[in-house]
C-alpha cells in the first residue's frame, strides 16, 4: 500500500469506533491538526464514553 493511500492511526481508530457506534471527540495535537494548524505530533489524545468500550470489549472478547 502506498503512503498517499495508507490510513493514519487516527482515521484507522475513529473508523474502528463509528462503526461501534461509539460517540467520541479528539482533542489536543491531532484535534489541531484536523484545524489545519501545522503543530506536528503522533500521539492521539481522545475522549470517549467508557461504557462504550467496555461493551465493545465484552462482545469481541477483549
Amino acid at each position: 500500500m502506498s503512503e498517499e493511500t495508507e490510513k493514519s492511526a487516527l482515521e484507522r481508530i475513529s473508523e474502528i469506533l463509528i462503526s461501534e457506534g461509539v460517540e467520541f471527540i479528539v482533542v489536543g495535537g491531532q484535534a489541531e491538526w484536523l484545524f489545519g494548524s501545522p503543530r506536528a505530533t503522533f500521539d492521539i489524545d481522545s475522549l470517549f464514553q467508557l461504557r462504550a468500550i467496555k461493551k465493545i470489549q465484552s462482545e469481541q472478547n477483549l
